[in-house]
């Protein structure tokens, strides 16, 4: 399938970056960094994160219909453009194969435990693969028919455990070091929030190209809001205790229990949670084989979508011996190792964009005077 005939809606653009925004909520969590004023840090974020999306919609102005690695092409130029977009490749694919170890992690402890971890990936895998395969339009569709159900699951969950909410769980406000603060809302401006530059690879598949704006507002909103409502009821519920756990989301939604009738929610959950990650797993998936097949200059992605799955199938095994050594690596190194990604080369990008346009409008200015 050629890759200039995918098409997709607005709708199948929000929906994909909702599930994108959300799909790490169950299974990275940095309360114990600014402890029950998380949910701030991930508002403050989130506002940060709008003038990242105003760089990325700048640059797709100024280059409509070019994905990123086309943008890089044209600014950077044959040789550098190639190496910044062998460098986004990468970066796309290292982030699929966190998201499947991630995900196998979480699925074989809350779900799933006797069943391998690398079953649970190759499965995702395939899964992922197949609506790679056949293209943005399939995966638009299936996160705008998803999206319902994860919805209802959310307002499940909220009511159910309302009767579990201390809201003197969340005083004292602000009461921790500001660094300790800062360190947070960086955290959560990088992951997720800044993962919109991903969408720049689909950007130019959408159908109707002026609503590209409010669909990304109102992807990222509602994946914010998720996030943060899911953020103060496991601060909440699980007060205290909510720092010992490896995965409070589901810890808070496992004490659901309403007169023995209503029980076993966390199946729902986990299984909205995994339907998450698929999405931002198949997302990723699709952006580092659809650049790797432009760098290559193949006529279609579809021939390497087999191989690039089998190599993300190695990492995701290979790359942490467990559970811990993935939350340490994302606590600690990912924020200032995707800032290259999603701040410093999209904003120097947007500089050069700039600087490009403008010595190009006086180039045009001299030589429409010289004919004159």
């Amino acid at each position: 399938m050629s890759i200039e005939k995918e098409k997709i809606s607005s709708l199948q653009l929000m929906a994909l970056i909702f599930f994108s925004m959300s799909g790490s909520v169950g299974v990275f969590y940095s309360g114990s960094i600014a402890g029950n004023n998380m949910w701030l840090a991930y508002i403050a974020g989130f506002a940060a994160a709008l003038f990242l999306v105003w760089i990325v919609i700048k640059l797709y102005s100024y280059y409509p219909g070019k994905n990123l690695i086309e943008i890089n092409q044209c600014i950077y130029g044959p040789l550098w453009g190639k190496i910044v977009s062998l460098l986004y490749v990468w970066y796309f694919f290292h982030l699929a194969s966190m998201m499947l170890h991630n995900y196998a992690a979480y699925i074989s402890t809350v779900m799933l435990r006797y069943t391998p971890s690398d079953v649970l990936i190759l499965c995702t895998l395939a899964m992922s693969a197949y609506m790679v395969r056949n293209g943005a339009e399939v995966m638009g569709r299936c996160a705008v028919n998803l999206l319902p159900l994860i919805l209802l699951t959310f307002l499940l969950i909220l009511t159910t455990i309302s009767n579990e909410i201390e809201l003197e769980a969340l005083l004292p406000i602000m009461d921790i070091p500001a660094r300790d603060f800062i360190r947070a809302c960086f955290q959560t401006l990088i992951y997720p929030f800044g993962e919109i530059i991903i969408f720049l690879m689909l950007f130019p598949f959408l159908k109707d190209q002026n609503k590209l704006g409010s669909s990304i507002v109102w992807g990222m909103s509602l994946g914010m809001a998720n996030i943060v409502v899911l953020t103060l009821l496991a601060i909440t519920v699980l007060q205290a205790l909510g720092g010992i756990f490896t995965y409070p989301v589901h810890a808070m939604i496992i004490r659901i229990d309403i007169a023995d009738i209503i029980t076993r929610v966390d199946i729902l959950g986990a299984s909205a949670g995994l339907l998450l990650g698929i999405i931002k797993i198949t997302v990723l998936y699709y952006a580092a084989t659809l650049g790797a097949a432009q760098l290559l200059k193949l006529p279609s992605y579809t021939s390497i979508v087999l191989p690039i799955g089998l190599l993300l199938f190695d990492l995701s095994i290979l790359q942490f011996p467990d559970a811990s050594s993935s939350f340490n690596f994302h606590a600690l190194i990912y924020p200032y190792y995707a800032m290259l990604f999603e701040v410093f080369l999209p904003a120097l990008t947007l500089l050069l964009a700039l600087a490009r346009k403008k010595i190009l409008g006086r180039a045009a200015e001299i030589y429409r005077g010289k004919e004159i």
